[in-house]
Parts: C-alpha cells; structure tokens; sequence
C-alpha cells in the first residue's frame, strides 16, 4: 500500500474511533475502525484517545482519568455487544490502558487502575460514564458550582416529577411505542428504573423509596424488583453467556446498582433474593425472556463481591422449586424457546446438564423422565457430551442398566452431533447395543441413532442388521418391529446402497416379513432422481405389477406392491417416473393405485409452480417484542426473500428484504434502508409477519405499489446481527430519554437556544427541531418531521429538557 494511503486509513480510523467515544456515530460503525486500530501497536489508539481527552477536557468539572475510563468502557463495549471478540480486543486494550494511565495525573492513577480493573472483571455498567462524561463536555452554565452532581440532581427532579404526573394524573390510553392501549400508568416502572439506576450511595436510595411511598408506591425492595422485572423488554438482553448481561437498558442497570448499594453483605443476600424472587415470578407469568435475563444478571452479581458466596449457592441450590412444572414443560417442549429456557436452567444447581443426568438414571416415573430428557435437550451439546462419556463404560454395566443406558441414546439421537466427534466413533460405541438377544427398545434406540449418523460405519451396521433381522423375524412380532425400524433408518439415511436395499425388501417375496411394499413408502421422503439403480429397480418392479388384460379380463393385479412403489416415488419427479405414473393415472383411473398415480402427479406439479421449498411463504402472528428472534430464525436459515410486517387490523408497519441472512433492503413509515430496521426495534408492535421466499437466484424486491405502500431501495447487504445488536441498544437508549420526554407530552422552550452540536448530523438535527419548539410541540411531532429513527430525536430532546432548554407539561 502506499504510505499515503496507509495514512489515510489510520486517520479515518482515528477519526471514527474519536467520533465514537464522543457518542456520535453507533459501535457497529466504530468496530471496524478499531479492529484496524487493533493490528496496530497500543501506543497508536493511545495516542488518538489522548489527543481525543485534550480536545475535550474542560477541567472544571472531570477529572483526565474520567475521560480515560470513559474511552476504556465505551471500547470493551464491543466485544460484550460481540462486535469485536473479547479474546482480540482484551489484550490490545490492556495494552492502551496502561499507557493511558501513565498519561493520567500522578494523584488520579490509583482510582483509575482499581476503576479499570473492575471494568475488565464485568462489575462495572460500561455505558454508567458516557452520558455523565457528555454532558461534562459542555460548559458549565451560570449557577452550576458541580456540573456533574448538578446535572444528576436536575435529572432526579425530573424523574420524580414524571413519576407524580404517571401516578396521580395518568394519561388515557392510546396507541404507544410498545403496540396498541399504551398508558401513562405503563411508564412507572421504566421511571422507577430510571431513577434507580441514579441513585449513587444508599443514602440516595432510600430518599428515593420514601418519595415512592410518599406517592403510593410499594417501595421495598422485592416491589422494586418486581416492577423493574415489568419494564424489561421482551427480548432476550445481549450476553457473552458467561459474562455479564451487556445492556444499557436502565431496569439492567437499577437491579445492578440496588444489590451495589446494600449497606452489608447481609442486606445484599437479601435483596439478591428478592431480585430471584422476582425472576422466578416473571418466568411462572410466562415472560421467559424476562426471566432469562434477570436470572443471567443473578449469576453476573452472584459471582461479584457484593453477596456472600455460600448464601448465592443456596438460593441457587433451592430457589427451582418455585418454578411452574407445567410452564417448564411446555418451554422445553417448544424449540424457538429452548436457547431462552437454557439461560434459566443455567441459574441452578438442580437443572445443571450433570444433576439432570443423575437424576434420569434413577427416576421411575414415565413423565418425569420425559421432562427430564427434555430438559436436557435443551442443554444441546454440553448434555450430549456427557451422554457420549457414560456410555464409554463397560458394555456389561450398560447392559444391567439398559433403561438409563436408552435414554443415553435418545440423548444422542435429540441433540445434533458436535463436528468433534466423528459419527463413526459414536456407531463403534453403540454398535454393541445391537445384539438382537438384548431388549428390544434398547436395539431399536440405537437403530434410530445409526440412522442419523452420515457415515459408512451406520450404513453397514444397518445393512448387516436388516440382513439378520430377515433370517429370524418370521413369526417373531418383536424382530418384525426392529425391522421395519431398519428399513425405516435405512431410508433415512439415504445412501444409494441403503435405498436399494430398502428397494429390493419391498419387492421381494416377504410374506413371512409383514408388508413389505408398505415399506417402500419410506423411500417417499427423498428424491431418488440421482440413485438410477433404485430408480429403475422400482420403475421395473411397478411395471411388472401393472394388471394385465386380455379380451377384457385382469389377469394379474398387485395392487399393494404397486401402491408402495407409487408412494416410493412420491418425491422423484423424473420424467420417466412422471411418463409411467400418467399411463397408470389414464389406464386405470377407477382403480386405487390409478387415483394414487394421479394425485402424484398433481403434487409434481404444484411443486414446479411453486419454485420448491425455497420460495414458499411463511406467515404467523408476531407477539410484542417477537421481532429479534424471527430475524434471528431467518438469518440463522440464510433465507433470502421479502418479510412484511402488519399491525392486528392489517396496517403496514414495516418491509424487510432479506438476501441469504442478511438485510438487503427495509422500510418504515418513511425512512428507508438501516435506519427503518432500527426504527421497527425501536418501536416494538404486535400483529401478524409474512415472509415471501425467493431463490438467490432469481432475488427481487416486491414491488407493493400496487398497494399504494412504498418501497425501499436495496441497500448494501448488513449484516443482520448487527442490525439488531444496534437496534436494541437504541431501544434501550430511547426508554431511557422516554423517561425525561414521555410520549404525547407538550414540550415548550425553557431556556437560550442550545449550543451548536458537534457533529454535523446532530447539527442538521436540531436545526430542523429547534424552530418547532417555538409554540410548543410534541415528541410525535418532532419524530414525525425528521427522516431519522425515534432514537435519534427522543435522544436530543431529552438532553434539552435535562440541560432546562425545553420544558415539559
């Protein structure tokens, strides 16, 4: 590269990372300015993030270490919003920290490593400095002796006053950003949260319960927790899985900071278990995203200093008790909730994947051990890991214990197999359990555990058993059902040799085997297209049973074995296939296998219309925050097609096109491209989803003119994870500015003109803003005249009514 250009891009690089702790453009754009940085030597970034705290420092009111540890948080910040992974960025930005602090002020040195160091152990709110630090940048203005203790008792003011006008003079309902019948009444526990999550000492914690009692509020703390458990998003909150719960959602940060400010290590235990308490409430009320994420945030606090270590183990050890069987049941039963349910189970000790597993091995009663496979499944590949090491033991003791030792084996069959272990080592494992002298339920689960397996050693297992099981079945009810189960997996596994030998049992002589031709059936589910040695075998073998006539007479009719190889075939439009199905579908169109042929065909030909299984349409209904985990089902599936969004009575919300997982192109309301999506999570709704397929290579938006909606113009192909990791930070950044400016409120100005913004976005923002707050506005208003998301102008907004620019009644 030439030097010049190599500048050039350190010094974009610089610039967005500058731009980024200054809170003016989102982590997903900054991640690839500070990946480039992080191939870079520490001293670089260091550099940069100096001159950055030099630009800005205004010494009045923020300390240098201040803005240190505001860069420092706001860069470990992408790697828990998974944007950069934590095992790259660590060491480079401990690298940067160091020489930061020596940058730093000799008496400001030691506050500031302890401070760093409890940010890289996760017990510090990373986002907790950026708005404090931002609103240091600006100068101070007259009457303000602490700007920044100033600015959070002017915030604490404000969130009071809104709670008194959400108590005692509620607003009537009326369409809300979270759907349909939305109340001032709904806002108390986002306010509460709030002015939690202000609170710094347990003096101000306190003060704060007693103006909610003194305004009707229950305000203990297991009330607190309960109330901050409702206005927590419906989604599953970001997490690194063993880390802590990365959110700026002020309900996270509240329940973090009342179990900070316990006055002792008792009354943090106490209020720790208020906080499950609460947890377990929202999962028996079915809000298991709720729960997931205060149960996550349990064990992020549980393993801090702030509760004592055993006390955290016995309320882990206990607290499933209180849990709804039945709600258990019905979420481990549902898949789409299983990566939910895991995070739930994970809190405690009796639902761990090695307690499940003990307790199957002992359990006698048929339903509880079903719950407990289930369970287990949902702990996917660690419980399927540890399934595969029991049965490592020796084949007698399997034997003895041949119940446990099949449920091990529905284990494995439940759970996809880890590209770890290679399927022909889980067959030679089980392949002893195929001993036809052992019970049959225990040799018909590895049956169907073989069938899964894609590798030479289950096809000739499989092969070698339907050989056996044909020698001494007749007469044997028992060997006939592991045979048909060996035919069946045979056919699953679908290799040309386990398709013929399916074939060659179906049309063989079996009387003696049940009804063979019926098996052929299970050839159905595949396209035999491409295996020409069982195509023709069966081609032949429907031939030869066709009933022959002569002067008028059926001489030969065998119409079992017809009607196997037809439903054999049911999956293979080829066109010989296709020819001798029309012949029996004209010839004998009175005849069973005559309609069978037909309806064959028909189904050939609603397939062709239809493209296949890639262009089909998807529809349902969308619960209130259900958007997140169908995008995630879609790019997980790297569907390409268009996804349309509608309210309960049929009102376009929103058009997403989707380009093998990732977001081509969206719309909402009138903004169009990244920002639509983000404004769509922003703006949860309830109603109904439809989702067009389209094969990639036929890719086309729809084109809904037609409808009088518009359409947007395809974009740059986002990365779809990243589209939602920022649409949910901007959710929880607009809850938070929902607090100081509620919706359907009258904002008026207050003071001078604000100052001009720093970047040039923001600028062009609030020159549009500004000159409608002259007679008094609404956010719906402002929203509605700016081509930008509600984040973006609920955010300014709410800084101007804390920095008393605006006013609101």
């Amino acid at each position: 590269m030439d030097p010049s250009d190599a500048d050039a891009v350190l010094g974009e690089a610089l610039s967005v990372m500058g731009q980024f702790l200054s809170d003016t453009v989102p982590p997903v754009q900054a991640a690839d300015a500070v990946s480039d940085l992080i191939g870079r030597p520490p001293e670089t970034a260091a550099t940069g993030i100096i001159r950055w705290v030099s630009s800005r420092f205004q010494g009045a009111d923020a300390s240098v270490a201040d803005y240190v540890f505001h860069a420092a948080s706001k860069l470990r910040y992408l790697s828990h919003l998974e944007l950069i992974p934590a095992d790259r960025l660590a060491p480079w930005i401990e690298g940067v920290e160091r020489l930061l602090v020596e940058y730093c002020p000799p008496e400001e040195r030691a506050t500031l490593l302890e401070n760093l160091e409890r940010l890289a152990l996760g017990r510090v709110d990373l986002d907790a400095p950026v708005d404090l630090i931002r609103r240091r940048m600006r100068p101070a203005r007259a009457g303000e002796v602490d700007g920044g203790t100033e600015t959070r008792a002017r915030r604490m003011r404000l969130l009071e006053k809104r709670l008194a006008e959400a108590v005692r003079r509620p607003a009537p309902a009326a369409a809300g950003p979270a759907g349909e019948g939305y109340s001032e009444a709904d806002a108390v526990p986002h306010l509460i949260a709030n002015a939690v999550s202000q609170a710094r000492d347990s003096g101000e914690f306190a003060r704060l319960q007693e103006n909610l009692r003194a305004l009707g509020i229950e305000a203990e703390t297991d009330q607190i927790f309960r109330k901050l458990g409702q206005s927590l998003p419906g989604w599953m909150m970001a997490t690194t899985g063993e880390g802590a719960v990365d959110s700026r959602n002020p309900a996270v940060e509240a329940m973090r900071q009342i179990i900070r400010l316990a006055e002792n290590r008792w009354d943090g235990y106490r209020r720790f278990q208020d906080m499950v308490q609460a947890a377990v409430e929202q999962f028996n009320a079915g809000s298991l995203a709720r729960a997931a994420t205060m149960f996550d945030l349990a064990l992020e606090i549980g393993s801090g200093e702030s509760v004592d270590v055993e006390a955290v183990a016995g309320v882990r050890r206990s607290a499933h008790a209180s849990l709804n069987p039945d709600l258990l049941r019905t979420f481990a039963r549902e898949s789409d909730r299983r990566p939910l349910l895991v995070r739930v189970l994970r809190f405690f000790d009796e639902f761990s994947a090695e307690n499940l597993l003990e307790r199957l091995r002992t359990e006698e009663q048929r339903d509880r051990r079903r719950l407990l496979l289930d369970l287990l499944e949902v702990h996917g590949a660690p419980a399927r890991r540890l399934a595969f090491e029991r049965l490592g033991q020796k084949e007698a003791d399997l034997v003895s214990d041949w119940h446990f030792t099949r449920n091990l084996i529905t284990i494995l069959s439940r759970i996809p197999s880890p590209s770890e272990v290679p399927p022909g080592e889980e067959i030679a494992r089980v392949a002893p359990l195929t001993r036809l002298d052992l019970p049959a339920p225990l040799v018909r689960e590895t049956i169907k555990l073989a069938g899964q397996a894609r590798c030479p050693e289950a096809e000739a297992l499989l092969l070698h058993l339907a050989d056996a099981l044909e020698r001494v079945a007749p007469g044997k009810p028992q060997m006939l059902s592991l045979l048909d189960r060996t035919l069946y997996a045979l056919a699953q596994l679908g290799t040309p040799k386990a398709n013929l030998r399916v074939a060659r049992h179906g049309i063989g002589e079996g009387s003696k085997l049940g009804e063979t031709a019926a098996r052929l059936g299970y050839l159905g589910g595949r396209d035999l297209g491409e295996d020409r040695e069982t195509l023709s075998l069966l081609l032949k073998a429907l031939k030869d049973a066709m009933p022959k006539r002569i002067l008028g007479l059926t001489l030969q009719k065998n119409e079992e074995l017809m009607l196997g190889v037809l439903r054999g075939l049911s999956s293979t439009p080829d066109p010989a296939v296709q020819q001798l199905l029309e012949t029996i579908a004209s010839r004998y169109p009175g005849e069973r296998f005559g309609e069978v042929a037909a309806e064959t065909l028909r189904g050939f030909d609603s397939a062709e219309r239809a493209g296949g299984p890639a262009e089909r349409t998807l529809a349902g209904d969308l619960e209130l925050f259900g958007l997140p985990d169908l995008l995630r089902r879609l790019g997980g599936l790297e569907a390409t097609g268009m996804l349309v969004l509608r309210s309960p009575t049929g009102t376009l919300n929103g058009t997403m096109g989707l380009v093998a997982g990732g977001l081509e192109s969206c719309t909402a309301g009138l903004l169009e491209g990244v920002e639509a999506a983000w404004q769509l999570l922003e703006r949860p709704a309830a109603g109904t989803f439809s989702f067009q397929g389209r094969r990639k290579d036929v890719v086309r938006d729809v084109d809904i003119h037609s409808s009088g909606e518009g359409r947007g113009e395809r974009g740059g192909g986002n990365n779809l994870q990243e589209v939602l990791a920022e649409g949910m930070r901007r959710y929880d950044e607009l809850e938070r500015a929902r607090a100081f400016v509620p919706d359907f409120a009258l904002l008026h100005r207050k003071g001078p003109e604000p100052l001009p913004e720093e970047d040039p976005e923001e600028q062009a923002l609030a020159a549009q803003i500004w000159p409608r707050t002259a007679g008094g506005i609404t956010p719906e208003e402002c929203e509605a005249a700016c081509s930008t998301d509600a984040w973006r102008v609920r955010r300014l907004l709410a800084r101007w009514v804390e920095e008393e620019i605006l006013d609101v009644s």
